[in-house]
């Protein structure tokens, strides 16, 4: 369940999700908002014809954990590193969630979203694509991490904000009986994204608490 945090959620033209209206991302349905008919789900199995997830999805390399940190500069650094790293792993589980055809997806990918909102805007399209048994195929590229704003705290409840350039164009989206579902051809396939990445408290991981999709810039 998603904890509350100190971050509130804004959504912008679409709901939060790692998508844009035809074009998956990550192997994820588009989500244009609440009555979005395609969408992320689980099936029992993945379809015959789905590949395996990609062993690596993201050709971006960051960081780990620094060594624990002494000075504020240092814990910014370590905080930094740790947000860009969870957010790979996002697009990494998202990956490997699509391409074996959602199965278990509130399990792997519920622990990512922080704020309520944003689980709730994305159950709704998950739930709709596993009774569908909807599935893609493909991986997101995250190509580039840019970090433009951070919110230090005492708690540990410190926030970064992040502009990811991301390019879907190996991905592809299917319905159950494998007909493929075309790309908005008035969306770019590369463009960015941009995250509030917020720290759930001491010793405590990472969530995604925003996102809000900036279709015009491409990168």
């Amino acid at each position: 369940m998603p904890s509350q945090t100190v971050t509130p959620l804004r959504v912008v033209a679409v709901v939060a999700a790692l998508v844009v209206a035809g074009a998956v991302a990550v192997g994820v349905g588009s989500l244009l908002g609440e009555d979005s008919e395609q969408g992320l789900g689980a099936i029992p199995a993945p379809p015959p014809s789905s590949p395996s997830p990609s062993v690596s999805p993201t050709p971006l390399e960051v960081s780990g954990p620094s060594p624990e940190p002494t000075t504020p500069e240092e814990l910014k650094a370590r905080n930094i590193a740790e947000a860009k790293a969870r957010l790979v792993e996002y697009y990494a589980t998202t990956a490997e969630v699509a391409n074996a055809g959602y199965a278990d997806w509130e399990t792997k990918l519920g622990q990512f979203y922080g704020h309520p909102e944003v689980w709730r805007a994305i159950s709704r399209v998950y739930q709709r694509s596993a009774e569908a048994g909807d599935y893609s195929t493909g991986a997101a590229r995250v190509e580039s991490l840019v970090v433009t704003g951070y919110e230090p705290s005492d708690e540990g409840l410190e926030v970064v904000a992040i502009d990811a350039c991301v390019d879907f164009e190996s991905v592809r989206s299917f319905l159950a009986d494998g007909t493929e579902v075309p790309r908005d051809a008035a969306t770019p396939t590369r463009y960015v994204i941009s995250y509030k990445m917020a720290h759930q408290g001491l010793r405590s991981e990472w969530t995604v608490n925003e996102e809000v999709r900036r279709a015009e810039r491409t990168c």
